[in-house]
């Protein structure tokens, strides 16, 4: 295949086309600086070039979605037939352990700003949903005095319920085309025992992209706990508070050794 645009959604675009078996022979691209650079190690070459190699070739335009149709006429006029915008592989992208050579931060946002801008262009009468905060426990292993969930003023905090959660999510995903990712947190995550229910029963949902499973770094996963990040659509984001996330280098040495999609998550402030 040949990409259309050596931009911003280019990288997470060819690196979900690779985990999908595919791996685009160029980038086209009008800007005339941008020509004889590479991106993951895939040449950009001007649209007059690539047709020039490539014209037997379908086009997956990697242009931010607003763009779409504009290229789209440019590629019709060049003689092109076969034509594709990136939603398909942007909406499967798997989160692995290699991903985050690459940058967990900026593909993270890349592909929900992609995404989000897509459907908002493309599919107004869908209900789109960025993201699904799903809170499992109100216990909390660090005391922070500015916590956005305000855990620190629980006076008797609680594990939540799954059957309680789910009779009010189940409801609310019947009213939901997608969510592009569910965030499983407290509190502390891992305080509760039975977290990994939450991410099997949230697995079971078919229209998701992913799980994010947030830590702190305080408590290492064990048991089934920790079998239930060893999915492809699920990742482990830990926040690293400095010494007060005291098991951070333990955990990720884990999480490296069984395989687990993770990010580390550095904080200086509020």
């Amino acid at each position: 295949m040949v990409l259309f645009g050596a931009g911003l959604f280019a990288p997470p675009l060819i690196h979900s086309m690779r985990q999908h078996g595919l791996n685009p022979v160029c980038i086209m691209d009008n800007a005339t600086s941008k020509h004889g650079q590479s991106i993951h190690q895939v040449p950009i070459l001007s649209p007059a070039e690539g047709h020039r190699l490539h014209s037997q070739l379908p086009v997956v335009i990697s242009a931010a979605p607003k763009y779409i149709e504009e290229i789209r006429g440019q590629l019709v006029r060049m003689g092109w037939t076969r034509i594709l915008d990136g939603l398909r592989w942007m909406s499967e992208f798997e989160y692995e352990q290699d991903t985050f050579a690459v940058g967990l931060d900026s593909l993270h946002n890349e592909i929900d700003r992609y995404v989000d801008e897509y459907v908002s262009i493309y599919h107004r009468d869908r209900l789109f949903i960025p993201s699904i905060d799903v809170i499992i426990t109100e216990k909390c292993s660090l005391r922070c005095r500015d916590c956005s969930n305000l855990m620190q003023y629980y006076t008797n905090p609680r594990n939540m319920d799954a059957d309680e959660v789910f009779l009010a999510l189940d409801e609310l995903m019947g009213f939901v085309d997608h969510v592009l990712e569910f965030r499983v947190l407290g509190g502390e995550t891992f305080v509760n025992p039975s977290a990994w229910q939450f991410v099997e029963r949230l697995r079971t949902y078919s229209h998701f992209t992913r799980i994010a499973v947030y830590s702190n770094g305080t408590i290492v996963p064990k048991g089934r706990n920790l079998q239930c990040l060893q999915h492809d659509n699920v990742y482990l984001r830990v926040t690293d508070y400095g010494p007060l996330s005291r098991r951070t280098e333990e955990m990720t040495a884990l999480f490296r050794s069984q395989g687990i999609a993770y990010d580390v998550l550095r904080v200086d402030g509020w």
